[in-house]
């Protein structure tokens, strides 16, 4: 497993970054690109799939000697940076946070890892089950998450940011603030740039085979044929599918006709794959919510090392990034843009089957929430959860947080502590007068923490030896498309406009302007009845109810709903299974020199 850490982290482990006794250190993986330079008293080193020139990594000394550290997060690819200069080392993750930099403090001053295990396992660090309840319940308000981690004393930092290490101290800063906002007339060219330079410059960089997602959705269907484009070597695109030809499938057997070097695979998921294999679970660094649904990816994996891949494209981070959000029918009421809002409240009013005047109404409340007023809402919510499941109502999508499902499953105690915690973060809200409801601050928080989730999704991948890479997640594509106010991210007749824009006459028009998304909610509930012992036996046996974090029956009552075939909790269920894997893989021994963990 892929780590970087300071010298009393690695504890003599790795290999160090540059010649010198108290350089960080660095166990990589196959694929992992590392790039230095050194000049006198100033050194750098870039991490991950950075597709900058030798020469261009060289020219980094001189913006880390002028702290000029935006320059260095320009480059294609997705990486760290690690600097050091007149005795301070700064770590810089990327702008979702899928290069992660955790930090805690020791007798020395501050200790920093790519891996909060690893920081944790070096200095001692116990798990936090207030943290796990957050992490849980409310993953996208870091007002209440805050740089949290599942281990006490060791916190995140933020994508978009970088940790500052002197001898005396440390400073968590971001590296830039965010990108002004523009229209589509300059976005949308600005993405095509971006997107295009990312693909391209992995090609290029890839001396083997490639493989890519061909789901049949938008995102990874553009990044597929924009490969296409950029290669003449055979590319095999594979598309996933549960059972019989559906309307995913059909549109990834379009797309696979566009072009004569994609050699288009249909993997057929086993039957009841999902919640199968769970023992076999590769650990992750921090919870991950798809890690029960490992077993559906065993021959999707094998295809690809029969493939010989050494590069695996997806189009993940492009729903975080590009897909429209209820609540930025908010921006559009203060001051009123008519039109805009009238067009937008009645096509979403349509397709939920509610009144247009209905949500009007709640977006126009919405504006009026401030951000003290919202978390005291929520953290009302934590304290007297919906015992019984039902139907999300219309009034719960139309917020400015998700609605704290799993409190549900909390214990009355983890309920409390968790409702103070978002009591505090009201009150510090209330203090900041410059605080207001913003739609971009939201989507902010969920692009960060879905660079969390990529960050673990890559590194299951790794270990079974498929290096994933996702080209939307490039800090320039993201510059691209967060520049776009969120409220232009709706459009009446296309899922994604400015992708449509951005990627006319390299994508068919017929994939642009796909109007419905698949699901895949069925394959999941046969599962669940398929493997109801194992899952029952689980519950029965949960870590999370003897830590006292969840009440064992609340989650046996939905379980045995969702065994019967009935609606219920289970998005929730998948992260409470997802929290138990990683707390039995945590009971396990972390190494920095390798074992099954690393």
């Amino acid at each position: 497993m892929l780590w970087i850490a300071d010298r009393y982290s690695a504890a003599g482990h790795g290999t160090a970054l540059w010649d010198w006794p108290t350089a960080p250190r660095v166990s990589a993986q196959q694929g992992t690109r590392i790039r230095t330079a050194v000049a006198e008293d100033t050194a750098i080193a870039v991490v991950g799939s950075c597709h900058a020139s030798d020469a261009e990594v060289h020219e980094g000394i001189t913006a880390v000697r002028a702290r000029q550290w935006q320059r260095l997060t320009h480059w294609p690819g997705s990486y760290w940076v690690i600097a050091w200069h007149q005795g301070t080392t700064t770590v810089l993750t990327d702008l979702c946070g899928s290069r992660p930099v955790y930090y805690t403090s020791h007798p020395h001053g501050c200790a920093w890892s790519s891996s909060a295990r690893l920081l944790a396992a070096s200095h001692q660090r116990a798990l936090d089950d207030t943290a796990l309840s957050a992490l849980l319940t409310c993953p996208t308000v870091p007002e209440i998450v805050a740089e949290r981690t599942t281990f006490r004393e060791v916190y995140r930092v933020p994508g978009g940011h970088l940790l500052h290490v002197t001898p005396t101290g440390s400073v968590v800063r971001p590296y830039e603030p965010p990108p002004p906002h523009t229209d589509s007339g300059v976005a949308a060219p600005r993405l095509r740039h971006a997107l295009l330079r990312a693909v391209l410059a992995r090609v290029r960089n890839t001396t083997g085979p490639i493989s890519t997602d061909l789901s049949g959705g938008l995102d990874s269907s553009s990044i597929a044929l924009l490969t296409a484009q950029a290669t003449r070597a055979p590319l095999l695109a594979l598309t996933r599918t549960t059972g019989a030809e559906d309307e995913d499938q059909r549109y990834a057997i379009a797309c696979a006709e566009e072009f004569p070097n994609l050699h288009h695979r249909v993997v057929h998921d086993e039957r009841h794959a999902l919640f199968t294999q769970l023992d076999r679970v590769p650990p992750t660094d921090q919870l991950f919510s798809d890690a029960p649904r490992w077993g559906t990816h065993t021959s999707y994996h094998q295809m690809i090392r029969a493939h010989g891949s050494t590069l695996h494209l997806s189009g993940s981070g492009g729903d975080t990034l590009l897909a429209s959000v209820p609540f930025a029918l908010a921006d559009l009421t203060a001051p009123p843009q008519w039109r805009s809002l009238l067009q937008h409240a009645r096509d979403y009013a349509d397709t939920r089957h509610q009144a247009t005047a209905s949500v009007l109404s709640r977006s126009f409340a919405l504006a009026r929430t401030s951000p003290s007023q919202a978390l005291r809402s929520f953290a009302s919510s934590v304290e007297n959860p919906d015992g019984t499941w039902r139907r999300p109502r219309p009034k719960d999508r139309l917020t400015w947080f998700p609605p704290p499902s799993f409190a549900a499953w909390l214990t009355k105690d983890a309920q409390k502590e968790l409702a103070q915690r978002a009591h505090a973060a009201a009150q510090a809200a209330a203090r900041d007068s410059a605080s207001q409801p913003s739609s971009r601050d939201r989507a902010w928080a969920e692009l960060h923490e879905y660079g969390t989730h990529h960050a673990e999704r890559r590194a299951q991948f790794s270990a079974v030896g498929v290096y994933l890479d996702s080209p939307f997640l490039d800090n320039e594509v993201i510059r691209a498309c967060m520049s776009l106010p969120v409220a232009q991210r709706y459009s009446t007749h296309r899922q994604k406009p400015l992708l449509g824009s951005a990627l006319e006459g390299l994508v068919p028009r017929y994939v642009l302007e796909r109007p419905t998304k698949g699901s895949h909610d069925t394959a999941a509930y046969t599962s669940i009845h398929a493997n109801a012992a194992t899952l029952r036996q689980i519950v029965h046996e949960s870590r999370l109810a003897d830590r006292g974090v969840i009440d064992r029956n609340a989650v046996r009552d939905d379980l045995e709903r969702l065994i019967a075939g009935a609606p219920g909790r289970l998005a929730l269920f998948e992260s409470f299974l997802a929290a138990e894997l990683w707390l039995a893989h945590n009971e396990r021994p972390v190494a920095a020199h390798g074992g099954s963990d690393f």
